[in-house]
């Protein structure tokens, strides 16, 4: 198995914006279920101080996380893509080692 070497000039940006956009969806889903568990459960706590956000927060939580994700990571992945494209025509970009599998 013999490797290639070849060298990554640059990156579609609105894909690797969407591609990170769903990444940080799919994290803003699980975080914004885990908020909603935990504030449901800590509000059930005599005298505590958090609100009783009760069941809709498991549900509201988890869609308002994930598309507040998707939309940071989008923006950030089409900050990274464009600063990875100049920095690559500069530099010459990334080597990455490939190997071909029989």
């Amino acid at each position: 198995m013999v490797g290639t070497t070849t060298r990554l000039r640059s990156f579609n940006v609105v894909q690797l914006g969407l591609m990170y956009g769903i990444i940080c969806a799919v994290i803003g889903v699980i975080l914004g279920l885990l908020l909603g568990i935990f504030s449901s459960a800590l509000a059930s706590i005599p005298g505590g101080y958090f609100p009783n956000i009760g069941f809709l927060g498991i549900i509201l939580f988890p869609i308002l996380y994930g598309i507040g994700l998707f939309i940071i990571g989008f923006i950030e992945g089409l900050v990274v893509g464009a600063v990875y494209n100049l920095v690559a025509g500069w530099i010459g970009g990334v080597e990455i080692q490939l190997e071909t599998r029989v």
